[in-house]
């Protein structure tokens, strides 16, 4: 006979919104819960900008704390984040890259889609 796992989430009663549920859970576990909550309340990030747009965030971002702030800056090729504009612009001089890794799969005009697998493209995936 299984023992079933308690819930971490369930659904709220207003919406299909995630709720933390610790009901069932040892104090340990919902120490942590709560003070995983506390942490993650508050976006950390106000923005990104990744190539030429900038996209306003919503939720906490799991970046480590010194990329915490105003924006952080991602490189649309790597996908790698940088806390400054001039570390982004000296990281696109030393790469080659100038389209996404993998295979191109659909264009259309400006459009491009790729397709990355994963086993290769660890770092990027």
């Amino acid at each position: 006979m299984s023992v079933p796992k308690p819930k971490l989430f369930e659904a709220a009663t207003s919406g299909s919104s995630l709720v933390p549920h610790t009901e069932g859970l040892d104090p340990a576990s919902e120490a942590l819960e709560t003070q995983h909550e506390a942490l993650t309340k508050v976006r950390n990030i106000r923005c990104i900008e990744l190539g030429r747009w900038e996209v306003d965030t919503w939720y906490f971002a799991p970046y480590p704390d010194e990329f915490a702030g105003d924006k952080l800056y991602l490189c649309e090729f790597t996908l790698k984040y940088f806390a400054s504009k001039e570390m982004l612009e000296r990281h696109k001089r030393r790469i080659d890259m100038r389209q996404p890794p993998g295979l191109e799969i659909y264009r259309d005009g400006k459009l491009s889609m790729y397709e990355i697998d994963g086993k290769e493209q660890r770092l990027y995936c």
